[in-house]
């Protein structure tokens, strides 16, 4: 989940902080959500403590997904002439429902992983949960129409999975892995990490070794085929 961040030590870190801090292997926890097991790693045995005495609390919302993306980012079919999404009883003056054509702008929904998570600069404490957006300039733009995000965000979370503590956790969509992210679906493969122990951002050819593996596997099927 979320590339082995202890999802419980961004409560205490100061606010601004890009220093996301990692958990170890001993201090791990499986949850079963949606069907579908995660696995949460702690920097310390009372991280994990607090974790397990209170998922509702410490699981991040909207699934450790980018939370101004998921409240504003729609397809276009989702959204009415004046661009509010349909679930959403009201005006949206920052939604987005573009499109590039004929294609929409935005691929996000029940069954497409994203939006991207920035665990460096993205993340905000907010009421005592755990939000994170793709990066800071996101986070900041959330942060002004906070609570009416968070309502959309909440209302399109529950249509999509019917209550705010089911549906898929990101284990692969941040910032360096988004186009990726935005062909994966549910429940998704995609689960590299972005980020090793030492805090060092991996390179991009990691992932694209891994994407070509996939590409030629399934090229080699069809070729087999015909």
């Amino acid at each position: 989940m979320l590339g082995g961040v202890d999802v419980v030590a961004y409560h205490t870190m100061d606010p601004g902080s890009e220093s996301p801090i990692f958990g170890l292997a001993q201090w791990s926890h499986i949850i079963t959500r949606s069907a579908e097991q995660y696995t949460f790693y702690f920097s310390s045995n009372a991280n994990l403590n607090l974790f397990t005495s209170n998922l509702t609390k410490y699981i991040p919302r909207n699934g450790g997904y980018c939370s101004w993306g998921f409240a504003n980012e729609w397809r276009s079919e989702d959204c009415d002439a004046d661009f509010s999404p349909h679930i959403w009883e009201g005006e949206c003056s920052e939604c987005d429902c573009a499109t590039f054509g004929s294609e929409n702008k935005w691929l996000w929904g029940r069954d497409v992983m994203g939006p991207p998570a920035g665990l460096r600069d993205g993340w905000s404490i907010y009421n005592g949960q755990l939000y994170f957006n793709i990066f800071n300039t996101y986070r900041v733009r959330w942060l002004k129409h906070a609570e009416e995000n968070i309502e959309r965000a909440n209302a399109r979370w529950i249509s999509y999975f019917g209550s705010l503590d089911a549906g898929p956790l990101n284990v692969g969509c941040y910032p360096n892995t988004w186009q990726q992210c935005s062909t994966a679906e549910y429940p998704s493969s995609l689960g590299v990490l972005p980020i090793d122990e030492t805090g060092r951002e991996k390179s991009s050819s990691s992932y694209m070794h891994t994407y070509s593996v996939v590409a030629m596997s399934v090229l080699a099927f069809f070729v087999h085929l015909f």
